[in-house]
């Protein structure tokens, strides 16, 4: 678990099914993926999230509003896809729901994981990329401290390089 001043970073419960699932079904937060989630697919999500936490110590935490307890998201660290140019490593990212944008919560989650993923967790570089047109999140890196790597650039291998969202920029901080 995580805490920052306003949010709580922690393991999955079953409650936080339900949320998770309409935020990945919102074609607003889906904008910059391949394309919105369904049920089975946003709870086989939460499934690989915990598995990761079982075998490397390390996954995206559900994020919830310490006041309230309100979920609005998810945010973490995952293992680089074995399939990417810069693997292997450990990426950074983040989901928030809609009505939570624009909030710094992505900024504020993400700080805080990479403090625990530094100091208790001993990784050594933390990386993070997103679609080229995905201003927002390029955003959150450059206020996490993350640095834009020129040499990064990909085209994602899991869709055609015509679409739109094929080029891939990438950002790294070490520790």
């Amino acid at each position: 678990m995580i805490k920052t001043k306003r949010l709580i970073l922690r393991r999955w419960e079953d409650a936080d099914r339900g949320p998770h699932a309409a935020m990945n079904a919102d074609p607003t937060v889906m904008k910059y993926m391949r394309a919105p989630l369904s049920e089975a697919e946003s709870n086989a999500r939460i499934d690989r999230m915990e598995e990761s936490f079982q075998k490397n110590g390390y996954g995206h935490f559900a994020v919830v509003l310490k006041d309230t307890g309100e979920f609005i998201g998810s945010l973490g660290l995952t293992q680089v896809p074995a399939n990417l140019p810069f693997a292997p490593g450990v990426e950074i990212g983040w989901r928030i729901a809609h009505p939570y944008w624009n909030k710094g919560y992505a900024t504020e989650g993400a700080l805080g994981v990479v403090m625990h993923a530094f100091e208790e967790l001993d990784i050594p570089e933390i990386v993070s990329f997103s679609a080229k047109e995905n201003a927002a999140s390029q955003r959150v890196m450059d206020k996490v401290g993350m640095l834009y790597d020129p040499q990064g650039r990909f085209m994602h291998p899991d869709l055609p390089a015509e679409h739109k969202l094929a080029p891939h920029v990438l950002y790294r901080l070490k520790r």
